[in-house]
């Protein structure tokens, strides 16, 4: 098979619904083991003949399952090949189970392989996110702070105002401290994930 076109199919994977549905001239027309080979091609569950059958059933058509069966199995070959696997994990996909047992084995080493460095870049990008929301959040809390300063000398307050202002500035004060601590956390955790992925990347790079 083409790898643009397979490479194609397997992208599908991660905006499928999951609902394989068909409409009335489609079922009249479909060669059910190449609707078979497409769904293997894609990794999907035995499960949707059922669907189409559902579907099929308004149009007085029953689904060829034998001859279904037969493409779904061809095209799980093509699917499960280990470097499908790798490329299913390193997008997050998850996988169903349909791959039989002879292709199984070498199919999930590499899966694992891809998932891994998949959860290895989410870490990085989880942390670089709350990293920045964390500045953001004190740039906020500075800007406050400015703010209340300036206000608590303003002309015409009486006492009990300016303690007000006083006790505001001081718990955001109290908040940008904590947020600090959490900032310079986050910078360790983020310089290590991010060696923790390049080490992988190596890793994968000399295998």
């Amino acid at each position: 098979m083409n790898t643009l076109r397979l490479a194609l199919l397997l992208a599908a994977i991660m905006t499928m619904t999951g609902c394989a549905t068909m409409s009335e001239e489609e079922c009249l027309t479909s060669d059910w083991r190449t609707v078979g080979y497409e769904d293997g091609l894609m990794g999907k569950s035995g499960t949707a003949i059922g669907t189409y059958r559902k579907a099929c059933a308004k149009a007085g058509v029953q689904p060829d399952f034998d001859a279904y069966q037969a493409g779904r199995s061809e095209g799980l070959e093509e699917f499960c090949r280990p470097q499908n696997g790798y490329r299913l994990g390193e997008r997050g996909a998850a996988y169903h189970g349909v791959c039989p047992a002879h292709a199984e084995p070498s199919f999930m080493i590499a899966y694992e392989d891809g998932r891994t460095l998949y959860e290895l870049r989410s870490d990085v990008n989880r942390l670089q996110s709350e990293l920045a929301s964390t500045e953001r959040e004190i740039d906020s809390i500075e800007q406050s702070i400015e703010v209340e300063t300036l206000n608590m000398i303003s002309e015409g307050l009486t006492a009990q105002e300016r303690l007000h202002i006083l006790s505001q500035t001081k718990q955001l004060a109290e908040r940008k401290g904590e947020l600090e601590d959490r900032l310079e956390y986050l910078a360790e955790e983020l310089g290590a994930s991010r060696e923790r992925l390049d080490d992988y990347q190596q890793m994968q790079a000399s295998n």
